[in-house]
């Protein structure tokens, strides 16, 4: 055999021997793990048996959600326009619920200066969303029980629900009040009117106008009356248009507040799932050890 073809043949074995080795033999890990079969299951069983005592041990938690419709009132500015406006922005509220801490707490019935349990729960779990293109905004908080995630909930939709009152009532009050004063404004106008329309048919009847300024003059008055009257019914139609439910009205909660069926932690599927997963990894940790220390001890 040349020189040549021995070179070949020690390439092809180093090669073959590489190959070997990154080969993974799928029958020596099966019969490695049924070798160490007894640890390998005694490391599942200790992962179910410790995701069950995790599970038992974990307090529960409940989730309740409710939507908040943001309520409008109207542009007092420019009634005749009949324009309205959210009371306070979405966006403005999402960013705002988490500065109200304080008194959502207080609002639940926890001290604001204790940091308990259940009110380190509120606050981290307490979230709201604005709905893309709407004026709902979803908001959600847990609890360690379902009526203390529902009393949590009432505690938000609660201080929410204050803080646009100080600011709807008073717009309100305004609107009222136009309203109330338009009202009394048109009988009056309505009354002067005539009575002028009155004295000008009593003075001609009586050709007491022998000059012709004061007729026109008591002409122009009523005309400028009529004018009067057109306007104050167009701001009554503007008021009471911006006063229609459908244009007013308070923030509100939308389908009341709703709670799970169950609570969402812990979940055991999940806990067993996760028990099996580090059970295996343990297992086939010791399962690697062992092999190592058993192809050792063959070698020497």
């Amino acid at each position: 055999m040349s020189s040549e073809g021995k070179k070949l043949t020690t390439y092809d074995r180093r090669k073959k021997i590489s190959d070997e080795e990154d080969y993974i033999d799928l029958a020596e890990i099966a019969a490695a793990i049924w070798r160490n079969r007894i640890i390998f299951v005694i490391c599942l069983v200790l992962g179910l048996v410790g995701a069950i005592a995790a599970y038992t041990a974990l307090p529960v938690k409940w989730r309740a959600t409710a939507t908040l419709q943001i309520g409008q009132m109207p542009d007092l500015g420019n009634a005749t326009s009949k324009q309205t406006a959210l009371i306070e922005p979405s966006a403005q509220v999402v960013e705002k619920l988490q500065l109200l801490d304080q008194e959502i707490l207080t609002q639940a019935g926890l001290n604001p200066t204790q940091k308990t349990p259940a009110a380190k729960l509120l606050l981290s779990t307490m979230k709201a969303t604005q709905l893309k293109n709407t004026n709902l905004i979803q908001v959600s908080v847990a609890g360690f029980s379902d009526e203390q995630a529902r009393k949590h909930m009432e505690a938000i939709t609660a201080v929410v629900l204050a803080k646009h009152g100080e600011l709807f009532v008073p717009t309100v009050n305004r609107l009222t009040a136009q309203l109330k004063e338009n009202a009394n404004q048109i009988p009056r106008v309505r009354a002067a009117r005539e009575e002028t329309q009155a004295l000008l048919q009593q003075a001609e009847q009586a050709k007491a106008l022998t000059q012709f300024a004061p007729t026109v003059l008591a002409m122009q008055l009523i005309e400028s009356k009529d004018a009067e009257l057109r306007m104050l019914e167009e701001e009554r139609i503007a008021l009471a248009d911006l006063a229609a439910p459908s244009k007013t009205y308070m923030t509100r909660v939308v389908g009341g507040i709703k709670l799970e069926d169950g609570p969402y932690f812990p979940k055991l599927p999940l806990f067993l799932a996760l028990g099996l997963f580090l059970g295996t990894l343990l297992g086939a940790g010791l399962t690697i050890g062992r092999e190592w220390q058993r192809k050792k001890a063959i070698t020497i």
